[in-house]
Protein backbone atom coordinates (compact mmCIF):
# COMPACT_ATOMS: atom_id res chain seq x y z
CA UNK A 1 0.00 0.00 0.00
CA UNK A 2 1.20 3.49 -0.77
CA UNK A 3 1.34 6.27 1.79
CA UNK A 4 -1.70 8.57 1.67
CA UNK A 5 -0.74 11.22 -0.93
CA UNK A 6 -0.17 14.91 -0.22
CA UNK A 7 -0.59 14.70 3.58
CA UNK A 8 2.49 16.82 4.26
CA UNK A 9 1.70 19.17 1.41
CA UNK A 10 -1.80 19.74 2.79
CA UNK A 11 -0.45 20.42 6.27
CA UNK A 12 2.16 22.83 4.90
CA UNK A 13 -0.44 24.66 2.83
CA UNK A 14 -2.80 25.08 5.78
CA UNK A 15 0.07 26.32 7.97
CA UNK A 16 1.00 28.84 5.28
CA UNK A 17 -2.57 30.14 5.14
CA UNK A 18 -2.59 30.61 8.90
CA UNK A 19 0.73 32.44 8.71
CA UNK A 20 -0.74 34.85 6.20
CA UNK A 21 -3.78 35.38 8.39
CA UNK A 22 -1.75 36.05 11.51
CA UNK A 23 1.11 38.03 9.98
CA UNK A 24 -0.36 39.69 6.91
CA UNK A 25 2.42 42.24 6.52
CA UNK A 26 5.43 39.96 6.09
CA UNK A 27 5.38 40.37 2.32
CA UNK A 28 5.37 44.17 2.67
CA UNK A 29 8.33 43.99 5.05
CA UNK A 30 10.37 41.98 2.55
CA UNK A 31 9.65 44.50 -0.17
CA UNK A 32 10.68 47.30 2.18
CA UNK A 33 13.97 45.59 3.05
CA UNK A 34 14.75 44.96 -0.60
CA UNK A 35 14.11 48.62 -1.37
CA UNK A 36 16.38 49.72 1.45
CA UNK A 37 19.08 47.27 0.37
CA UNK A 38 19.08 48.70 -3.17
CA UNK A 39 19.40 52.31 -1.85
CA UNK A 40 16.04 53.19 -3.34
CA UNK A 41 14.20 56.03 -1.66
CA UNK A 42 11.35 54.67 0.41
CA UNK A 43 8.82 56.97 2.10
CA UNK A 44 7.66 56.42 5.66
CA UNK A 45 4.01 55.40 5.93
CA UNK A 46 1.80 53.56 8.45
CA UNK A 47 -0.46 50.64 7.57
CA UNK A 48 -3.38 50.07 9.94
CA UNK A 49 -4.25 46.38 10.39
CA UNK A 50 -7.09 46.67 12.83
CA UNK A 51 -8.09 48.03 16.18
CA UNK A 52 -4.74 47.40 17.92
CA UNK A 53 -2.43 46.18 15.15
CA UNK A 54 -0.30 48.19 12.74
CA UNK A 55 2.93 48.21 10.78
CA UNK A 56 5.05 51.23 9.82
CA UNK A 57 7.53 51.14 6.94
CA UNK A 58 10.40 53.65 6.74
CA UNK A 59 13.68 54.08 4.94
CA UNK A 60 15.69 52.79 7.89
CA UNK A 61 13.20 50.98 10.09
CA UNK A 62 10.14 48.76 9.90
CA UNK A 63 8.04 48.62 13.07
CA UNK A 64 5.45 45.91 13.57
CA UNK A 65 2.88 45.89 16.36
CA UNK A 66 0.45 43.01 16.79
CA UNK A 67 -1.83 42.91 19.85
CA UNK A 68 -3.53 39.52 19.98
CA UNK A 69 -6.72 40.25 21.91
CA UNK A 70 -8.69 39.04 18.88
CA UNK A 71 -6.49 36.13 17.77
CA UNK A 72 -5.31 32.95 19.48
CA UNK A 73 -2.60 30.62 18.12
CA UNK A 74 -1.33 27.49 19.85
CA UNK A 75 1.28 24.95 18.74
CA UNK A 76 1.03 21.35 19.95
CA UNK A 77 3.55 18.51 20.11
CA UNK A 78 3.33 15.14 21.77
CA UNK A 79 3.11 11.38 21.43
CA UNK A 80 0.24 9.00 20.71
CA UNK A 81 -0.31 5.27 20.46
CA UNK A 82 -2.74 3.20 18.38
CA UNK A 83 -0.99 0.14 16.94
CA UNK A 84 2.41 1.75 17.54
CA UNK A 85 3.76 4.87 19.19
CA UNK A 86 4.19 7.93 16.96
CA UNK A 87 4.79 11.64 17.37
CA UNK A 88 1.94 14.15 17.17
CA UNK A 89 2.19 17.77 16.01
CA UNK A 90 -0.63 20.26 15.72
CA UNK A 91 -1.73 23.86 15.47
CA UNK A 92 -4.80 25.60 16.92
CA UNK A 93 -6.02 28.94 15.57
CA UNK A 94 -8.99 31.14 16.49
CA UNK A 95 -10.03 34.64 15.48
CA UNK A 96 -12.90 36.86 16.51
CA UNK A 97 -15.51 37.68 13.87
CA UNK A 98 -17.15 40.80 15.17
CA UNK A 99 -17.58 41.17 18.93
CA UNK A 100 -19.70 38.09 19.68
CA UNK A 101 -18.53 35.35 17.32
CA UNK A 102 -15.31 33.50 16.46
CA UNK A 103 -13.94 31.02 13.94
CA UNK A 104 -11.45 28.31 14.91
CA UNK A 105 -9.28 25.63 13.35
CA UNK A 106 -7.50 22.58 14.81
CA UNK A 107 -4.83 20.81 12.78
CA UNK A 108 -3.30 17.56 14.00
CA UNK A 109 -0.87 15.20 12.31
CA UNK A 110 0.69 11.94 13.34
CA UNK A 111 1.97 9.00 11.33
CA UNK A 112 -0.92 7.57 9.27
CA UNK A 113 -3.47 10.15 10.48
CA UNK A 114 -4.22 13.79 9.62
CA UNK A 115 -7.20 15.72 10.99
CA UNK A 116 -8.59 19.20 10.41
CA UNK A 117 -11.47 20.55 12.53
CA UNK A 118 -13.17 23.88 11.85
CA UNK A 119 -15.33 25.61 14.48
CA UNK A 120 -17.84 28.44 14.62
CA UNK A 121 -19.10 29.94 17.86
CA UNK A 122 -21.51 32.81 18.48
CA UNK A 123 -23.30 34.47 21.39
CA UNK A 124 -26.59 36.37 21.26
CA UNK A 125 -26.81 38.75 24.19
CA UNK A 126 -28.75 39.80 26.17
CA UNK A 127 -31.03 36.96 24.97
CA UNK A 128 -28.58 34.50 26.47
CA UNK A 129 -28.19 32.10 23.52
CA UNK A 130 -24.94 30.42 22.51
CA UNK A 131 -24.18 28.32 19.42
CA UNK A 132 -21.21 26.13 18.58
CA UNK A 133 -20.70 24.07 15.43
CA UNK A 134 -17.73 21.89 14.47
CA UNK A 135 -16.85 19.89 11.38
CA UNK A 136 -14.00 17.35 11.37
CA UNK A 137 -12.32 15.65 8.42
CA UNK A 138 -9.83 12.90 9.15
CA UNK A 139 -7.82 10.78 6.74
CA UNK A 140 -5.09 8.21 7.13
CA UNK A 141 -4.23 4.53 7.15
CA UNK A 142 -4.94 1.77 9.67
CA UNK A 143 -3.87 -1.84 10.03
CA UNK A 144 -6.56 -4.55 9.99
CA UNK A 145 -6.20 -8.25 10.78
CA UNK A 146 -8.14 -10.58 8.53
CA UNK A 147 -8.43 -14.37 8.75
CA UNK A 148 -4.78 -15.13 7.97
CA UNK A 149 -3.44 -11.83 6.65
CA UNK A 150 -2.97 -8.23 7.74
CA UNK A 151 -3.37 -5.13 5.55
CA UNK A 152 -3.24 -1.34 5.88
CA UNK A 153 -6.34 0.38 4.53
CA UNK A 154 -6.64 3.98 3.37
CA UNK A 155 -9.53 5.59 5.29
CA UNK A 156 -11.33 8.89 5.69
CA UNK A 157 -13.97 10.10 8.13
CA UNK A 158 -16.29 13.11 8.28
CA UNK A 159 -17.97 14.00 11.58
CA UNK A 160 -19.99 16.97 12.78
CA UNK A 161 -21.18 18.56 16.03
CA UNK A 162 -23.76 21.24 16.75
CA UNK A 163 -25.01 22.64 20.05
CA UNK A 164 -27.33 25.43 21.15
CA UNK A 165 -27.36 26.55 24.80
CA UNK A 166 -29.37 28.97 26.87
CA UNK A 167 -27.33 30.92 29.41
CA UNK A 168 -28.83 31.95 32.70
CA UNK A 169 -27.36 35.45 32.45
CA UNK A 170 -29.20 36.57 35.58
CA UNK A 171 -27.35 33.99 37.68
CA UNK A 172 -23.78 33.52 36.44
CA UNK A 173 -22.38 33.40 39.94
CA UNK A 174 -23.67 30.02 41.12
CA UNK A 175 -26.02 27.15 40.34
CA UNK A 176 -27.06 26.05 36.85
CA UNK A 177 -25.42 28.51 34.46
CA UNK A 178 -26.56 27.00 31.17
CA UNK A 179 -28.66 24.22 29.64
CA UNK A 180 -28.71 23.13 26.02
CA UNK A 181 -29.14 20.51 23.33
CA UNK A 182 -26.36 18.95 21.25
CA UNK A 183 -26.32 16.59 18.30
CA UNK A 184 -23.45 14.96 16.44
CA UNK A 185 -22.73 12.22 13.95
CA UNK A 186 -20.53 11.09 11.12
CA UNK A 187 -19.53 8.44 8.64
CA UNK A 188 -16.29 6.71 7.74
CA UNK A 189 -15.17 5.53 4.32
CA UNK A 190 -12.75 2.84 3.15
CA UNK A 191 -10.75 3.72 0.04
CA UNK A 192 -8.88 0.38 -0.28
CA UNK A 193 -9.85 -2.85 -2.01
CA UNK A 194 -8.02 -6.07 -1.16
CA UNK A 195 -7.76 -9.22 -3.22
CA UNK A 196 -9.70 -12.09 -1.70
CA UNK A 197 -7.78 -15.03 -0.27
CA UNK A 198 -8.61 -18.73 -0.61
CA UNK A 199 -7.61 -21.49 1.81
CA UNK A 200 -8.37 -25.22 1.65
CA UNK A 201 -8.20 -28.27 3.89
CA UNK A 202 -8.39 -31.91 2.67
CA UNK A 203 -10.58 -33.90 5.08
CA UNK A 204 -11.61 -37.54 4.91
CA UNK A 205 -15.00 -36.90 3.29
CA UNK A 206 -14.73 -33.52 1.55
CA UNK A 207 -12.55 -30.59 0.53
CA UNK A 208 -13.21 -27.63 2.84
CA UNK A 209 -12.72 -24.30 1.06
CA UNK A 210 -12.47 -21.07 3.09
CA UNK A 211 -12.76 -17.79 1.21
CA UNK A 212 -11.83 -14.47 2.84
CA UNK A 213 -13.12 -11.49 0.85
CA UNK A 214 -11.28 -9.13 3.23
CA UNK A 215 -14.09 -6.62 3.40
CA UNK A 216 -14.26 -3.68 5.79
CA UNK A 217 -17.42 -2.22 7.30
CA UNK A 218 -17.81 1.57 7.38
CA UNK A 219 -19.40 2.84 10.60
CA UNK A 220 -22.15 5.47 10.85
CA UNK A 221 -22.67 7.43 14.08
CA UNK A 222 -25.53 9.52 15.43
CA UNK A 223 -25.85 11.04 18.88
CA UNK A 224 -27.91 13.56 20.81
CA UNK A 225 -27.77 14.82 24.40
CA UNK A 226 -28.95 17.41 26.88
CA UNK A 227 -26.08 19.47 28.30
CA UNK A 228 -25.63 21.73 31.32
CA UNK A 229 -23.03 23.78 33.20
CA UNK A 230 -23.03 24.01 36.98
CA UNK A 231 -21.14 26.03 39.61
CA UNK A 232 -21.89 25.30 43.30
CA UNK A 233 -21.25 28.87 44.48
CA UNK A 234 -19.43 32.00 43.40
CA UNK A 235 -16.52 31.45 45.81
CA UNK A 236 -15.84 27.81 44.86
CA UNK A 237 -13.12 27.70 42.14
CA UNK A 238 -14.50 25.05 39.80
CA UNK A 239 -16.99 24.56 36.97
CA UNK A 240 -18.68 21.30 35.99
CA UNK A 241 -20.05 20.68 32.48
CA UNK A 242 -21.94 17.52 31.57
CA UNK A 243 -24.20 15.85 29.01
CA UNK A 244 -26.69 12.98 29.12
CA UNK A 245 -28.10 11.41 25.97
CA UNK A 246 -28.07 8.53 23.51
CA UNK A 247 -25.72 7.29 20.76
CA UNK A 248 -26.35 4.95 17.83
CA UNK A 249 -23.65 3.20 15.80
CA UNK A 250 -24.29 1.11 12.70
CA UNK A 251 -21.91 -1.16 10.78
CA UNK A 252 -23.51 -2.25 7.48
CA UNK A 253 -22.26 -5.53 6.00
CA UNK A 254 -21.79 -6.62 2.41
CA UNK A 255 -24.37 -9.42 2.76
CA UNK A 256 -27.11 -6.84 3.44
CA UNK A 257 -27.09 -7.23 7.22
CA UNK A 258 -25.70 -4.88 9.83
CA UNK A 259 -24.57 -4.60 13.42
CA UNK A 260 -26.59 -1.94 15.26
CA UNK A 261 -25.49 -0.61 18.63
CA UNK A 262 -27.40 1.77 20.89
CA UNK A 263 -25.91 3.07 24.09
CA UNK A 264 -26.43 5.58 26.86
CA UNK A 265 -24.18 8.59 26.36
CA UNK A 266 -22.54 10.46 29.26
CA UNK A 267 -19.78 13.03 29.43
CA UNK A 268 -18.46 15.37 32.08
CA UNK A 269 -15.68 17.90 32.47
CA UNK A 270 -14.39 19.54 35.64
CA UNK A 271 -12.36 22.78 35.38
CA UNK A 272 -10.57 23.74 38.59
CA UNK A 273 -8.76 27.04 39.18
CA UNK A 274 -5.54 26.25 41.05
CA UNK A 275 -4.43 29.88 41.24
CA UNK A 276 -4.43 33.03 39.13
CA UNK A 277 -1.97 31.58 36.61
CA UNK A 278 -2.86 27.89 36.44
CA UNK A 279 -5.90 25.66 35.96
CA UNK A 280 -6.60 21.94 35.92
CA UNK A 281 -9.27 19.99 34.01
CA UNK A 282 -10.52 16.42 34.06
CA UNK A 283 -12.96 14.95 31.54
CA UNK A 284 -14.71 11.63 30.88
CA UNK A 285 -16.85 10.26 28.08
CA UNK A 286 -18.94 7.08 27.97
CA UNK A 287 -20.46 6.24 24.60
CA UNK A 288 -21.03 3.69 21.89
CA UNK A 289 -17.75 4.37 20.07
CA UNK A 290 -15.35 4.78 22.97
CA UNK A 291 -14.87 5.36 26.67
CA UNK A 292 -12.39 8.21 26.99
CA UNK A 293 -10.65 9.96 29.86
CA UNK A 294 -8.86 13.30 29.45
CA UNK A 295 -6.72 15.28 31.86
CA UNK A 296 -5.09 18.68 31.38
CA UNK A 297 -3.08 21.31 33.18
CA UNK A 298 -2.35 24.86 32.06
CA UNK A 299 0.10 27.39 33.41
CA UNK A 300 0.29 30.79 31.73
CA UNK A 301 0.98 30.18 28.03
CA UNK A 302 1.91 26.49 28.53
CA UNK A 303 -0.46 23.51 28.64
CA UNK A 304 -0.06 19.77 29.12
CA UNK A 305 -2.81 17.23 28.38
CA UNK A 306 -3.23 13.47 28.15
CA UNK A 307 -5.97 11.05 27.11
CA UNK A 308 -6.87 7.38 27.10
CA UNK A 309 -9.55 6.03 24.77
CA UNK A 310 -10.94 2.52 25.20
CA UNK A 311 -12.41 1.54 21.85
CA UNK A 312 -15.79 -0.19 21.88
CA UNK A 313 -17.65 -2.42 19.43
CA UNK A 314 -14.63 -3.45 17.39
CA UNK A 315 -12.49 -0.27 17.63
CA UNK A 316 -8.90 -0.05 18.88
CA UNK A 317 -7.66 1.55 22.10
CA UNK A 318 -5.65 4.78 21.91
CA UNK A 319 -3.72 6.97 24.32
CA UNK A 320 -1.34 9.90 24.16
CA UNK A 321 -0.03 13.15 25.62
CA UNK A 322 0.38 16.68 24.23
CA UNK A 323 2.27 19.82 25.17
CA UNK A 324 0.80 23.06 23.78
CA UNK A 325 2.11 26.62 23.72
CA UNK A 326 0.17 29.84 23.23
CA UNK A 327 2.51 31.31 20.62
CA UNK A 328 1.28 34.89 20.67
CA UNK A 329 1.32 35.08 24.47
CA UNK A 330 4.86 33.69 24.43
CA UNK A 331 6.06 36.23 21.86
CA UNK A 332 4.34 39.16 23.55
CA UNK A 333 6.97 39.48 26.31
CA UNK A 334 6.08 43.01 27.50
CA UNK A 335 2.47 41.94 28.02
CA UNK A 336 3.15 38.41 29.24
CA UNK A 337 1.98 38.96 32.82
CA UNK A 338 -1.27 40.48 31.61
CA UNK A 339 -1.87 37.61 29.20
CA UNK A 340 -1.04 34.95 31.78
CA UNK A 341 -3.94 36.11 33.92
CA UNK A 342 -6.31 36.67 30.98
CA UNK A 343 -5.82 33.23 29.44
CA UNK A 344 -7.16 31.26 32.39
CA UNK A 345 -10.69 30.02 32.89
CA UNK A 346 -12.28 31.91 35.74
CA UNK A 347 -14.37 29.80 38.11
CA UNK A 348 -17.71 31.53 37.83
CA UNK A 349 -18.35 31.72 34.13
CA UNK A 350 -17.51 30.92 30.51
CA UNK A 351 -17.13 33.69 27.95
CA UNK A 352 -19.85 35.84 29.50
CA UNK A 353 -19.41 38.02 32.56
CA UNK A 354 -21.93 40.67 33.54
CA UNK A 355 -23.63 40.26 30.15
CA UNK A 356 -20.37 41.09 28.37
CA UNK A 357 -18.32 38.74 26.23
CA UNK A 358 -14.70 38.14 27.17
CA UNK A 359 -12.72 37.91 23.89
CA UNK A 360 -10.01 35.73 25.43
CA UNK A 361 -12.50 33.22 26.83
CA UNK A 362 -14.46 33.17 23.58
CA UNK A 363 -11.30 32.27 21.65
CA UNK A 364 -10.41 29.56 24.19
CA UNK A 365 -13.88 28.02 23.95
CA UNK A 366 -13.88 28.16 20.17
CA UNK A 367 -10.77 25.99 19.67
CA UNK A 368 -11.92 23.26 22.06
CA UNK A 369 -12.50 20.08 20.06
CA UNK A 370 -15.89 18.64 21.17
CA UNK A 371 -15.41 15.44 23.13
CA UNK A 372 -18.38 13.97 21.27
CA UNK A 373 -16.33 13.70 18.06
CA UNK A 374 -14.59 10.29 17.87
CA UNK A 375 -10.80 10.27 17.60
CA UNK A 376 -10.67 6.82 15.95
CA UNK A 377 -11.77 5.69 12.51
CA UNK A 378 -15.15 3.95 12.82
CA UNK A 379 -14.10 1.02 10.61
CA UNK A 380 -13.81 -2.67 11.42
CA UNK A 381 -13.46 -6.00 9.60
CA UNK A 382 -16.69 -7.25 8.03
CA UNK A 383 -17.20 -10.76 9.49
CA UNK A 384 -19.52 -11.73 6.63
CA UNK A 385 -16.51 -11.59 4.29
CA UNK A 386 -15.41 -15.08 5.41
CA UNK A 387 -17.22 -17.92 3.57
CA UNK A 388 -16.90 -21.68 4.01
CA UNK A 389 -17.72 -24.15 1.23
CA UNK A 390 -17.22 -27.88 0.75
CA UNK A 391 -16.89 -30.26 -2.18
CA UNK A 392 -17.85 -33.86 -1.39
CA UNK A 393 -15.25 -36.44 -2.38
CA UNK A 394 -17.82 -39.20 -2.94
CA UNK A 395 -18.60 -38.12 -6.52
CA UNK A 396 -14.98 -37.52 -7.57
CA UNK A 397 -12.51 -40.00 -9.11
CA UNK A 398 -9.81 -41.53 -6.91
CA UNK A 399 -6.64 -39.48 -6.80
CA UNK A 400 -8.42 -36.13 -6.60
CA UNK A 401 -6.73 -33.64 -4.28
CA UNK A 402 -6.82 -29.97 -3.31
CA UNK A 403 -3.96 -27.49 -2.81
CA UNK A 404 -3.71 -25.09 0.12
CA UNK A 405 -4.79 -22.26 -2.23
CA UNK A 406 -8.05 -24.06 -3.05
CA UNK A 407 -7.31 -25.48 -6.54
CA UNK A 408 -8.87 -28.94 -6.96
CA UNK A 409 -7.08 -31.44 -9.28
CA UNK A 410 -9.31 -34.21 -10.68
CA UNK A 411 -7.80 -37.02 -12.86
CA UNK A 412 -10.21 -37.74 -15.72
CA UNK A 413 -8.74 -38.83 -19.08
CA UNK A 414 -5.96 -41.16 -20.20
CA UNK A 415 -3.99 -38.43 -22.00
CA UNK A 416 -4.08 -34.70 -22.78
CA UNK A 417 -7.56 -33.24 -22.66
CA UNK A 418 -9.59 -30.10 -23.41
CA UNK A 419 -12.75 -28.71 -21.80
CA UNK A 420 -15.76 -29.47 -23.98
CA UNK A 421 -18.46 -27.66 -21.95
CA UNK A 422 -19.23 -26.41 -18.43
CA UNK A 423 -22.60 -25.86 -16.75
CA UNK A 424 -23.67 -24.52 -13.37
CA UNK A 425 -27.22 -25.27 -12.24
CA UNK A 426 -27.99 -26.17 -15.85
CA UNK A 427 -26.75 -22.86 -17.30
CA UNK A 428 -23.50 -22.27 -19.24
CA UNK A 429 -20.61 -21.09 -17.10
CA UNK A 430 -19.34 -17.62 -18.03
CA UNK A 431 -15.59 -17.14 -18.22
CA UNK A 432 -14.78 -20.86 -18.32
CA UNK A 433 -11.05 -20.25 -18.86
CA UNK A 434 -10.69 -18.46 -15.52
CA UNK A 435 -12.61 -21.10 -13.57
CA UNK A 436 -11.47 -24.38 -15.15
CA UNK A 437 -8.45 -25.57 -17.10
CA UNK A 438 -6.67 -28.82 -17.86
CA UNK A 439 -3.18 -30.08 -17.09
CA UNK A 440 -2.28 -33.32 -18.86
CA UNK A 441 -5.06 -35.73 -17.88
CA UNK A 442 -6.42 -33.61 -15.02
CA UNK A 443 -9.25 -31.12 -14.71
CA UNK A 444 -8.22 -28.16 -12.52
CA UNK A 445 -11.01 -26.33 -10.66
CA UNK A 446 -9.88 -22.82 -9.64
CA UNK A 447 -12.28 -22.37 -6.75
CA UNK A 448 -11.32 -18.76 -5.91
CA UNK A 449 -12.88 -17.69 -9.24
CA UNK A 450 -16.16 -19.53 -8.65
CA UNK A 451 -18.93 -17.24 -7.34
CA UNK A 452 -20.28 -17.66 -3.82
CA UNK A 453 -23.24 -20.08 -3.91
CA UNK A 454 -26.50 -18.99 -2.31
CA UNK A 455 -26.78 -22.45 -0.74
CA UNK A 456 -25.50 -24.99 -3.31
CA UNK A 457 -24.23 -24.79 -6.89
CA UNK A 458 -24.24 -27.93 -9.09
CA UNK A 459 -21.37 -27.99 -11.62
CA UNK A 460 -21.12 -30.34 -14.63
CA UNK A 461 -17.95 -30.23 -16.75
CA UNK A 462 -17.44 -32.32 -19.93
CA UNK A 463 -13.84 -33.03 -20.94
CA UNK A 464 -12.66 -34.50 -24.23
CA UNK A 465 -9.62 -36.78 -24.41
CA UNK A 466 -7.51 -35.31 -27.23
CA UNK A 467 -6.01 -38.66 -28.21
CA UNK A 468 -9.19 -40.80 -28.33
CA UNK A 469 -11.97 -38.24 -28.73
CA UNK A 470 -13.80 -39.71 -25.75
CA UNK A 471 -15.82 -37.25 -23.67
CA UNK A 472 -15.78 -37.65 -19.91
CA UNK A 473 -18.18 -35.95 -17.49
CA UNK A 474 -17.22 -34.62 -14.06
CA UNK A 475 -19.86 -33.34 -11.69
CA UNK A 476 -19.50 -31.87 -8.22
CA UNK A 477 -21.47 -29.67 -5.82
CA UNK A 478 -20.16 -26.50 -4.17
CA UNK A 479 -22.11 -26.29 -0.92
CA UNK A 480 -22.08 -23.62 1.80
CA UNK A 481 -20.67 -25.24 4.92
Amino acid sequence: MQVVPRKRNLLSALFSILTLLIFPTCAFAIVAQQAIGSNTAFPTFPLNLGEKSSVTFGERTTNYQFIHDRVLVKANAGWGYVSQGTGIVGLDFASLVGDSAALGLNLSYQQDKLEAVIHHMKYWLPLGWRWKGSLSYMQGRQQFNFLQTSEKAKLSQLTYYGAIDWLNTSNLGAGIQSVGLATWGGKSKNHSQFEEQEYAVDTQDYFLITRDHRWLSEGRLLGTALSFQYVPNADFPWIFKGSVGQEWLKYPYMNGGADNYRNLYLDGRLDYQLNRLSAFNLGYKYGVVENRMEVGWRYSYLGLSGFYSQGRNGLDNQYGALLNVDILALLSKPKRTEMQAANNILPVSHAVRENKISPTELLQETILRPIQLPIAFMVKVDPTGVKHFRVEKAGLPNGSFVTSQGNIYIPVTQGPSVIFSALVNGQPVSGVEGKFNTQANQLVVITKNLPDPVSMDDYVVDIEDSSTGTVYRVSFELVIS
